[in-house]
């Protein structure tokens, strides 16, 4: 049965023939949905456009803008419980006072089944199958957390197959969701379930009693391949409409910093408070305030009046549960991760491409932790994880200079909308702005919806032709190997602009190097601070004005100097740590 059912589903998705469908426009449809698999954009031809220009008028713009609201960080989301234990040993999860653990059977919330509550339903059909997908991918990711497997997996399985074969079927039929979108989904969920499949047999090898503290390579496998598919399950969700605002469905920071929704956040708290302790008392760090400073700038980032931050949020939690499964466990530290980190080293020598060239050499299982923790995350909000400090260093630089704020490749305008939210005038635009009535598509964050009004501009159409003296350009990650960040400053220059705030990596993964040769020469540094990293980044923020009577100079540009020297600009960057680049 499973099989037919896989069989329907991709030959959808390849554009084939299905039994019961033999009408020459579903072939069509499949065909432009093929189309968007192997290009990555949307072709002209498969709907989505104008799906969303239908769409456009009967819903406003700010109707399809996301708001900050820091009241869902650690909060519960009401339309989900917590049911029997994976073993059923209890029925019903009954918490004791305010700790994660049942009173029924002494067992942790996150080794319950989760569940939609009867009167949480969902307005229709994809609503209800997208909170059903969702479910069953949080249950299958704690029971790979906690190293069970004694619930019944298959059933899990099961029902994430037949909501994705309903969700294609309605999607083709009624246009529900943009067209493709589920076949994503859909191969998504056969690497879950191959990483579950591995899982198993290598569980089978072992005793019960041995399975929980081994094979943790691929409980990580697991529970990374099972945040891919909630984020992309919540992209989804974002085109069902009262899904998202009536927080139906659980946004990345609620799903994260929940006690038991997604992880045990307590076990984790107290892992990172021991990873702090280590820290504090290794010699051999020299610079420990990135890992001191975690709590604080969380604390930050959730409680400050005006400036919540939840991309920040998600990055301190997403370090301490990688902390708390990596360090923790002691995985980091045995002999047969490390000899697999050599032998990856070993082997990426041989690449040559830009962006291989700049990949950050790891284990497959910290590479796909890393993947799904960041890529998936800056997809919905930004590819800069700014802490609130670094946030109210640019409202202050901002303020100082009596500015206004123009950004250029704005995205989804998260950075603009908390710049707007610490009282500065900020002016977001994006050749391909994310909101739904957009004619474009958008490469680096699809259809997620804005947290601001970003509307559709280039450096040509927004910078030419005014005056631009009282205005700070800001390029946030401009596109790498790409001529649009020495474009905007070029436009800008000749406009009468003077100040420039960047955040990318220098000589990395943004912007080209005669851009950073043009912006060495013609401006001067104000100020340069490290960004938090995800381990496979390494951004600054720099804010530069333009020199006065300047000319170009024809050197190595000076977007980034030596880790050691901190003088001149560095020759190589480390493979393992990319922060670290020396001269």
């Amino acid at each position: 049965m499973e099989d037919d059912v896989w069989a329907d589903l991709f030959a959808r998705a390849a554009g084939e023939k299905c039994e019961g469908e033999k009408e020459k426009s579903d072939q069509k449809e499949g065909t432009e949905a093929m189309k968007r698999k192997t290009t990555g954009r949307p072709s002209s031809k498969d709907g989505i456009s104008c799906n969303l220009r239908k769409r456009s008028k009967t819903k406003s713009a700010s109707d399809q803008i996301l708001t900050l609201d820091r009241t869902e960080y650690g909060k519960w989301p009401t339309s989900f419980e917590l049911g029997q234990s994976f073993d059923n040993t209890c029925q019903k999860f009954r918490r004791r006072e305010k700790h994660g653990i049942c009173e029924r059977c002494d067992k942790r919330d996150v080794l319950h089944v989760l569940r939609v509550k009867n009167d949480c339903k969902g307005k229709d059909d994809i609503e209800n199958i997208l909170m059903s997908i969702f479910v069953q991918i949080r249950n299958i990711r704690c029971m790979a957390y906690q190293g069970k497997i004694n619930g019944d997996l298959g059933s899990m399985l099961r029902c994430i197959t037949q909501s994705l074969h309903l969700s294609c079927k309605k999607c083709t039929r009624y246009g529900l969701l943009p067209r493709g979108e589920t076949e994503i989904l859909a191969r998504r969920f056969s690497v879950l379930e191959k990483e579950v499949e591995t899982w198993r047999k290598n569980v089978g090898k072992h005793s019960k009693k041995v399975s929980s503290k081994n094979c943790i390579n691929e409980r990580i496998q697991i529970m990374s391949a099972a945040d891919s598919m909630y984020y992309r399950t919540h992209y989804l969700a974002q085109f069902c409409q009262s899904l998202i605002s009536t927080r139906l469905f659980p946004n990345p920071v609620q799903y994260f910093s929940v006690q038991g929704l997604a992880w045990d956040v307590e076990s984790g708290n107290d892992s990172w408070s021991h990873f702090v302790d280590e820290v504090r008392k290794d010699k051999t760090f020299e610079d420990k305030s990135w890992v001191i400073d975690i709590d604080g700038e969380l604390n930050k980032s959730v409680k400050s009046e005006y400036l919540y931050n939840p991309l920040f949020a998600l990055y301190c939690l997403r370090i301490k549960e990688m902390v708390h499964m990596f360090w923790r466990t002691g995985l980091c530290k045995s002999e047969a991760f490390q000899r697999e980190h050599l032998d990856v080293i070993y082997a990426e020598k041989q690449k040559k491409m830009f962006t291989e060239e700049h990949e950050t050499t790891a284990p497959l299982s910290l590479t796909k932790w890393r993947d799904s923790s960041r890529d998936c995350a800056c997809n919905v909000y930004a590819y800069a994880s700014l802490s609130p400090t670094l946030i109210e260093k640019i409202i202050m630089w901002i303020n100082k200079n009596k500015l206004t704020v123009v950004e250029l490749g704005a995205g989804t305008g998260y950075l603009s909308a908390m710049l707007e939210a610490g009282g500065l005038t900020v002016e977001p635009f994006d050749i391909a702005p994310t909101i739904k009535y957009s004619k474009t598509f958008n490469e680096y964050h699809g259809l997620n919806l804005p947290f601001m009004i970003v509307r559709q501009g280039t450096e040509s159409s927004v910078l030419r032709g005014k005056d631009l003296r009282q205005k700070c350009l800001l390029l946030c990650y401009p596109p790498p190997d790409d001529s649009m960040a020495e474009n905007c400053v070029r436009t800008f220059i000749k406009n009468g602009g003077l100040y420039f705030i960047h955040i990318g990596e220098g000589q990395g993964l943004t912007g080209t190097r005669s851009f950073e040769l043009l912006v060495s020469s013609r401006f001067l540094s104000c100020g340069r601070f490290e960004i938090h990293s995800w381990g496979t980044d390494a951004s600054q923020l720099t804010f530069w004005k333009l020199k006065k009577n300047a000319k170009i100079i024809h050197s190595k540009p000076r977007f980034m100097l030596c880790s050691n020297c901190s003088e001149k600009p560095p020759q190589k960057r480390c493979r393992l740590l990319r922060s670290l680049a020396y001269c």
